[in-house]
């Protein structure tokens, strides 16, 4: 997304771990990654002044794909753009 000329790419995973390597390989700032969890929809929203972001790219594993998705619907902006992929299975919905 960078090299696509984005003004600001955040990033979001479950593993700490994988953050900071990402941090010290320069892929992300600190400031622009975010440790998923029940609150990321309102540090997302903070982060942004309120207005949420354009569009979500999700990649997640199926177990935990309808929770992400679930969040992301929190702090996409109207409009915004959610592109799955992977982890959704047949029959699964979400209310």
């Amino acid at each position: 997304a960078k090299s696509q000329g984005y003004k600001r790419v955040l990033l979001i995973n479950a593993s700490k771990d994988r953050l900071d390597w990402c941090i010290q390989r320069g892929i992300v700032a600190q400031e622009n990654m975010f440790l998923d969890s029940d609150n990321l929809p309102e540090e997302i929203l903070a982060a942004t002044d309120g207005e949420g972001v354009d569009a979500v790219y999700m990649c997640t594993s199926r177990p935990n794909a309808l929770t992400a998705l679930k969040r992301a619907l929190r702090y996409v902006k109207p409009g915004g753009c959610i592109d799955l992929v992977g982890g959704i299975k047949d029959g699964d919905t979400l209310t």
